[in-house]
Protein backbone atom coordinates (compact mmCIF):
# COMPACT_ATOMS: atom_id res chain seq x y z
CA UNK A 1 0.00 0.00 0.00
CA UNK A 2 1.31 3.41 -0.93
CA UNK A 3 0.02 6.94 -0.76
CA UNK A 4 1.16 10.35 -1.75
CA UNK A 5 1.16 13.37 0.46
CA UNK A 6 -1.09 16.06 -0.99
CA UNK A 7 -0.81 18.94 1.46
CA UNK A 8 1.80 20.26 3.89
CA UNK A 9 -0.51 19.21 6.74
CA UNK A 10 0.05 15.54 5.81
CA UNK A 11 3.79 16.02 6.31
CA UNK A 12 3.11 17.80 9.61
CA UNK A 13 1.00 14.81 10.63
CA UNK A 14 4.07 12.62 10.16
CA UNK A 15 6.09 14.74 12.57
CA UNK A 16 3.26 14.73 15.11
CA UNK A 17 3.00 10.95 14.82
CA UNK A 18 6.70 10.31 15.39
CA UNK A 19 6.91 12.94 18.13
CA UNK A 20 4.01 11.39 20.03
CA UNK A 21 5.54 7.92 19.64
CA UNK A 22 8.98 9.09 20.81
CA UNK A 23 7.70 11.11 23.77
CA UNK A 24 5.43 8.27 24.90
CA UNK A 25 8.30 5.77 24.69
CA UNK A 26 10.69 8.03 26.61
CA UNK A 27 8.17 8.72 29.36
CA UNK A 28 7.38 5.01 29.64
CA UNK A 29 11.07 4.08 29.71
CA UNK A 30 10.78 1.88 26.61
CA UNK A 31 12.82 3.87 24.07
CA UNK A 32 15.39 1.42 22.65
CA UNK A 33 18.40 3.34 23.98
CA UNK A 34 16.93 3.35 27.52
CA UNK A 35 17.32 -0.37 28.05
CA UNK A 36 20.89 -1.74 28.25
CA UNK A 37 19.68 -5.34 28.38
CA UNK A 38 18.13 -7.78 25.95
CA UNK A 39 14.51 -6.66 25.85
CA UNK A 40 12.96 -9.55 23.97
CA UNK A 41 13.49 -13.07 22.65
CA UNK A 42 14.09 -11.94 19.07
CA UNK A 43 17.02 -9.54 18.90
CA UNK A 44 19.19 -7.78 21.49
CA UNK A 45 18.26 -4.18 22.26
CA UNK A 46 21.27 -2.72 20.45
CA UNK A 47 20.03 -4.17 17.13
CA UNK A 48 16.61 -2.59 17.63
CA UNK A 49 18.46 0.65 16.81
CA UNK A 50 19.54 -0.89 13.50
CA UNK A 51 16.35 -1.45 11.44
CA UNK A 52 17.00 -2.69 7.92
CA UNK A 53 15.34 -4.34 4.93
CA UNK A 54 16.60 -7.96 4.56
CA UNK A 55 15.64 -8.13 0.87
CA UNK A 56 17.48 -5.04 -0.37
CA UNK A 57 19.96 -4.70 2.49
CA UNK A 58 18.88 -1.08 2.97
CA UNK A 59 19.69 0.31 6.42
CA UNK A 60 17.04 2.85 7.35
CA UNK A 61 18.38 6.25 8.29
CA UNK A 62 17.34 9.50 9.93
CA UNK A 63 13.67 9.82 10.83
CA UNK A 64 12.82 6.39 9.41
CA UNK A 65 15.53 4.83 11.56
CA UNK A 66 14.15 6.52 14.66
CA UNK A 67 10.55 5.62 13.82
CA UNK A 68 11.26 1.94 13.11
CA UNK A 69 13.59 1.63 16.10
CA UNK A 70 10.76 2.73 18.36
CA UNK A 71 8.54 0.09 16.78
CA UNK A 72 11.21 -2.64 17.02
CA UNK A 73 11.41 -2.78 20.82
CA UNK A 74 11.16 -6.42 21.84
CA UNK A 75 10.72 -7.41 18.19
CA UNK A 76 12.69 -8.10 15.01
CA UNK A 77 14.98 -5.45 13.48
CA UNK A 78 13.98 -6.46 9.93
CA UNK A 79 11.24 -4.66 7.96
CA UNK A 80 9.70 -5.60 4.60
CA UNK A 81 7.02 -4.29 2.27
CA UNK A 82 3.92 -6.39 1.60
CA UNK A 83 5.04 -6.85 -2.01
CA UNK A 84 8.42 -8.21 -0.88
CA UNK A 85 6.71 -10.64 1.49
CA UNK A 86 4.50 -11.89 -1.36
CA UNK A 87 7.49 -12.30 -3.71
CA UNK A 88 9.24 -14.40 -1.07
CA UNK A 89 6.20 -16.65 -0.92
CA UNK A 90 5.66 -15.88 2.76
CA UNK A 91 2.60 -14.83 4.73
CA UNK A 92 1.87 -12.18 7.31
CA UNK A 93 0.42 -13.33 10.59
CA UNK A 94 -3.18 -12.25 11.22
CA UNK A 95 -3.42 -8.91 12.98
CA UNK A 96 0.06 -7.74 11.91
CA UNK A 97 0.57 -4.02 12.32
CA UNK A 98 2.24 -1.99 9.60
CA UNK A 99 4.46 1.07 9.97
CA UNK A 100 4.75 3.95 7.51
CA UNK A 101 8.19 5.06 6.37
CA UNK A 102 8.85 8.26 4.49
CA UNK A 103 11.13 9.66 1.84
CA UNK A 104 11.70 13.26 0.79
CA UNK A 105 12.58 14.72 -2.58
CA UNK A 106 14.87 17.68 -3.18
CA UNK A 107 17.49 16.57 -0.64
CA UNK A 108 20.95 15.05 -1.00
CA UNK A 109 20.23 11.60 0.38
CA UNK A 110 21.41 8.07 -0.12
CA UNK A 111 20.01 6.96 -3.47
CA UNK A 112 18.14 4.17 -1.74
CA UNK A 113 16.06 6.89 -0.11
CA UNK A 114 15.57 9.19 -3.08
CA UNK A 115 12.15 9.08 -4.75
CA UNK A 116 13.23 7.91 -8.20
CA UNK A 117 11.40 5.13 -9.98
CA UNK A 118 14.30 2.66 -10.17
CA UNK A 119 15.34 3.19 -6.55
CA UNK A 120 11.73 2.79 -5.41
CA UNK A 121 11.38 -0.41 -7.41
CA UNK A 122 14.39 -1.88 -5.63
CA UNK A 123 12.56 -1.18 -2.38
CA UNK A 124 9.32 -2.68 -3.62
CA UNK A 125 7.74 0.76 -4.00
CA UNK A 126 6.62 0.54 -7.61
CA UNK A 127 3.30 2.19 -6.85
CA UNK A 128 4.67 5.04 -4.74
CA UNK A 129 3.50 8.35 -6.12
CA UNK A 130 4.89 11.85 -6.02
CA UNK A 131 2.86 14.82 -4.89
CA UNK A 132 3.42 17.95 -6.97
CA UNK A 133 2.92 20.15 -3.90
CA UNK A 134 4.97 18.25 -1.34
CA UNK A 135 8.23 16.31 -1.49
CA UNK A 136 7.20 13.55 0.93
CA UNK A 137 6.40 9.96 0.01
CA UNK A 138 5.32 7.11 2.20
CA UNK A 139 4.69 3.41 2.00
CA UNK A 140 4.09 0.68 4.55
CA UNK A 141 6.43 -1.97 5.93
CA UNK A 142 5.93 -4.90 8.29
CA UNK A 143 8.13 -6.22 11.06
CA UNK A 144 9.99 -9.47 10.44
CA UNK A 145 8.54 -11.01 13.61
CA UNK A 146 5.13 -10.95 11.88
CA UNK A 147 6.36 -12.87 8.82
CA UNK A 148 6.21 -16.65 9.16
CA UNK A 149 9.26 -18.50 7.83
CA UNK A 150 11.42 -15.41 7.23
CA UNK A 151 14.58 -16.97 8.73
CA UNK A 152 14.24 -20.02 6.47
CA UNK A 153 14.07 -17.85 3.33
CA UNK A 154 16.49 -14.96 3.95
CA UNK A 155 18.50 -16.50 6.81
CA UNK A 156 18.68 -15.42 10.45
CA UNK A 157 20.31 -12.16 11.47
CA UNK A 158 24.00 -12.62 12.23
CA UNK A 159 24.69 -10.90 15.53
CA UNK A 160 28.11 -9.81 16.72
CA UNK A 161 27.78 -9.21 20.46
CA UNK A 162 28.74 -5.82 21.89
CA UNK A 163 32.23 -5.54 23.36
CA UNK A 164 32.21 -4.63 27.05
CA UNK A 165 36.01 -4.70 27.34
CA UNK A 166 38.17 -1.89 26.01
CA UNK A 167 36.69 -1.28 22.58
CA UNK A 168 39.48 -0.48 20.15
CA UNK A 169 36.97 0.78 17.57
CA UNK A 170 36.08 3.60 19.95
CA UNK A 171 39.72 4.19 20.89
CA UNK A 172 40.60 4.53 17.21
CA UNK A 173 37.75 6.93 16.47
CA UNK A 174 38.66 9.19 19.39
CA UNK A 175 42.30 9.23 18.29
CA UNK A 176 41.58 9.72 14.58
CA UNK A 177 39.17 12.59 15.25
CA UNK A 178 42.00 14.71 16.63
CA UNK A 179 39.73 15.95 19.41
CA UNK A 180 41.50 17.56 22.37
CA UNK A 181 40.48 15.25 25.24
CA UNK A 182 41.60 16.01 28.78
CA UNK A 183 41.22 13.27 31.41
CA UNK A 184 40.77 13.83 35.11
CA UNK A 185 38.22 15.12 37.58
CA UNK A 186 34.67 13.88 37.92
CA UNK A 187 32.85 15.72 35.12
CA UNK A 188 32.23 14.85 31.46
CA UNK A 189 31.64 17.86 29.23
CA UNK A 190 32.60 19.66 26.04
CA UNK A 191 33.78 23.29 26.26
CA UNK A 192 32.97 24.83 22.89
CA UNK A 193 34.91 28.06 23.62
CA UNK A 194 38.07 26.01 24.21
CA UNK A 195 37.13 23.27 21.74
CA UNK A 196 38.05 20.73 24.40
CA UNK A 197 36.47 17.58 25.85
CA UNK A 198 36.86 16.77 29.54
CA UNK A 199 36.36 13.18 30.71
CA UNK A 200 37.00 11.26 33.94
CA UNK A 201 39.51 8.43 33.62
CA UNK A 202 38.19 5.16 32.20
CA UNK A 203 38.79 3.43 35.56
CA UNK A 204 36.33 5.84 37.23
CA UNK A 205 33.38 4.47 35.23
CA UNK A 206 31.25 1.49 36.21
CA UNK A 207 32.29 -0.26 33.00
CA UNK A 208 34.47 0.34 29.99
CA UNK A 209 31.32 0.58 27.88
CA UNK A 210 30.04 3.41 30.11
CA UNK A 211 33.24 5.32 29.35
CA UNK A 212 32.90 4.64 25.63
CA UNK A 213 29.29 5.83 25.42
CA UNK A 214 30.11 8.96 27.44
CA UNK A 215 33.10 9.76 25.24
CA UNK A 216 31.01 9.31 22.08
CA UNK A 217 28.32 11.62 23.50
CA UNK A 218 30.87 14.37 24.13
CA UNK A 219 32.47 13.77 20.73
CA UNK A 220 29.03 14.32 19.20
CA UNK A 221 28.93 17.75 20.87
CA UNK A 222 32.50 18.35 19.62
CA UNK A 223 31.28 17.81 16.04
CA UNK A 224 29.12 20.93 16.32
CA UNK A 225 32.08 23.32 16.51
CA UNK A 226 32.00 26.05 13.78
CA UNK A 227 35.04 24.47 12.12
CA UNK A 228 33.13 21.18 11.71
CA UNK A 229 29.35 20.81 11.37
CA UNK A 230 28.66 24.26 12.79
CA UNK A 231 25.60 23.67 14.99
CA UNK A 232 24.39 26.33 17.42
CA UNK A 233 25.95 25.34 20.76
CA UNK A 234 25.04 28.56 22.58
CA UNK A 235 22.02 27.21 24.45
CA UNK A 236 22.07 27.64 28.22
CA UNK A 237 21.26 24.79 30.60
CA UNK A 238 17.49 24.30 30.79
CA UNK A 239 16.75 26.11 27.53
CA UNK A 240 14.97 24.69 24.48
CA UNK A 241 18.16 24.98 22.39
CA UNK A 242 20.22 23.20 25.05
CA UNK A 243 17.71 20.34 25.25
CA UNK A 244 17.74 19.82 21.49
CA UNK A 245 21.55 19.74 21.36
CA UNK A 246 21.61 17.17 24.16
CA UNK A 247 19.12 15.04 22.25
CA UNK A 248 21.22 15.41 19.07
CA UNK A 249 24.29 14.17 20.93
CA UNK A 250 22.52 11.34 22.71
CA UNK A 251 20.86 9.90 19.60
CA UNK A 252 24.05 10.30 17.56
CA UNK A 253 26.16 8.57 20.22
CA UNK A 254 23.72 5.67 20.30
CA UNK A 255 23.80 5.36 16.48
CA UNK A 256 27.62 5.37 16.59
CA UNK A 257 27.77 2.92 19.50
CA UNK A 258 25.75 0.37 17.52
CA UNK A 259 28.20 0.61 14.60
CA UNK A 260 31.27 0.31 16.83
CA UNK A 261 30.00 -2.56 18.97
CA UNK A 262 29.42 -0.67 22.24
CA UNK A 263 26.57 -2.18 24.21
CA UNK A 264 23.76 0.02 25.52
CA UNK A 265 24.66 0.87 29.09
CA UNK A 266 23.32 2.19 32.36
CA UNK A 267 24.71 5.59 31.35
CA UNK A 268 21.97 5.85 28.73
CA UNK A 269 19.37 5.30 31.47
CA UNK A 270 20.92 7.96 33.70
CA UNK A 271 21.33 10.46 30.86
CA UNK A 272 17.74 9.95 29.80
CA UNK A 273 16.40 10.45 33.33
CA UNK A 274 18.34 13.69 33.71
CA UNK A 275 16.95 15.26 30.53
CA UNK A 276 13.56 13.52 30.14
CA UNK A 277 11.29 16.51 30.77
CA UNK A 278 13.33 19.01 28.79
CA UNK A 279 13.61 16.63 25.82
CA UNK A 280 9.88 15.94 25.80
CA UNK A 281 9.03 19.63 26.11
CA UNK A 282 11.41 20.54 23.29
CA UNK A 283 9.83 17.95 20.99
CA UNK A 284 6.23 18.75 21.90
CA UNK A 285 6.67 22.52 21.51
CA UNK A 286 7.73 22.19 17.86
CA UNK A 287 6.20 19.39 15.82
CA UNK A 288 8.97 19.59 13.21
CA UNK A 289 11.75 19.33 15.78
CA UNK A 290 11.75 15.53 15.63
CA UNK A 291 12.66 15.56 11.93
CA UNK A 292 15.54 17.98 12.51
CA UNK A 293 16.77 16.04 15.53
CA UNK A 294 16.78 12.73 13.63
CA UNK A 295 18.50 14.28 10.59
CA UNK A 296 21.12 16.07 12.69
CA UNK A 297 21.83 12.97 14.77
CA UNK A 298 22.32 10.91 11.61
CA UNK A 299 24.59 13.60 10.14
CA UNK A 300 26.68 13.67 13.33
CA UNK A 301 26.97 9.88 13.31
CA UNK A 302 28.01 9.82 9.64
CA UNK A 303 30.69 12.48 10.17
CA UNK A 304 32.23 10.73 13.20
CA UNK A 305 32.01 7.22 11.77
CA UNK A 306 34.19 8.48 8.92
CA UNK A 307 37.01 8.20 11.49
CA UNK A 308 36.28 4.50 12.07
CA UNK A 309 38.62 2.17 10.14
CA UNK A 310 36.75 -0.85 11.50
CA UNK A 311 33.16 -1.47 12.55
CA UNK A 312 31.31 -4.47 13.86
CA UNK A 313 29.52 -6.70 11.37
CA UNK A 314 25.91 -5.56 11.13
CA UNK A 315 23.21 -6.81 8.78
CA UNK A 316 22.41 -4.83 5.66
CA UNK A 317 24.52 -2.64 3.39
CA UNK A 318 26.52 0.20 4.96
CA UNK A 319 25.73 3.75 3.94
CA UNK A 320 28.15 5.12 1.37
CA UNK A 321 28.65 8.88 0.96
CA UNK A 322 28.09 10.40 -2.46
CA UNK A 323 30.88 9.43 -4.84
CA UNK A 324 31.58 6.15 -3.01
CA UNK A 325 28.37 4.28 -3.67
CA UNK A 326 28.30 0.77 -4.98
CA UNK A 327 26.76 0.01 -8.34
CA UNK A 328 23.26 -1.36 -7.88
Amino acid sequence: MSEKTTTPSREDALYREVTAQLVAAMRAGTAPWQRPWTSGPVHPSHLQLHPFNPVTGTRYRGLNRLKLSLSSVGRDCRWLTHKQIDKLGLCLRPGSRSERIFFWSGEQKDERQRPKTRSRQRLGEEDARRSPSCGAYWHTVYNGSDVDGLDQVVGPVEIEPPDFDVNMNVVNVLAASGANIVHGGDEACYFSALDRIHLPWRRQFRSSADYDSTALHELAHWSGHPSRLGRDLSGKFGSHRYALEELHAELASVFIAVELGVGLTQRHIDQHAAYLNSWCQALESDERAVQRVAANAQNIADSLLAFAPHRVKLPGKPYLPRGRRENR
